[in-house]
């Protein structure tokens, strides 16, 4: 699925979910308990109609990206909280993981720094 077709899909279902505060700290939890780098979150309500927040974090290789994946999606899962997709676990450069409300993007160091997806949303 491209990027561009799964906004197009959420888009149409995209509703406020009233957790995603709680979700979203317990996103970033997960991700720092399992040794991801660099986490960031933005707020991107007001500029993106498919989602509310966009996390970023860098795994230190393929084998920890898809690490990172895994632990995400089972523990939520666990946790009753569903996610929409996982797209790029097979290559684990750049992996997504759709929380409808909260998208998150896993990426190896030179992935984002090549694709420096955060100064789409956030200028300074």
């Amino acid at each position: 699925m491209s990027i561009s077709s799964a906004s197009t899909s959420t888009a149409n279902t995209h509703k406020k979910n009233p957790t995603t505060p709680s979700l979203l700290q317990e996103i970033i939890s997960c991700l720092e308990e399992h040794k991801a780098q660099e986490i960031h979150h933005i707020n991107v309500q007001e500029t993106c109609q498919f989602t509310d927040w966009m996390i970023f974090c860098t795994g230190s290789s393929k084998r920890h990206t898809k690490s990172l994946s895994d632990y995400l999606c089972e523990e939520h899962k666990k946790r009753g909280n569903t996610f929409l997709s996982s797209e790029g676990t097979e290559v684990g450069e750049w992996i997504i993981v759709d929380f409808v409300d909260i998208v998150v993007h896993i990426m190896q160091p030179q992935i984002r720094e090549f694709y420096a997806l955060e100064k789409l949303w956030f200028h300074e």
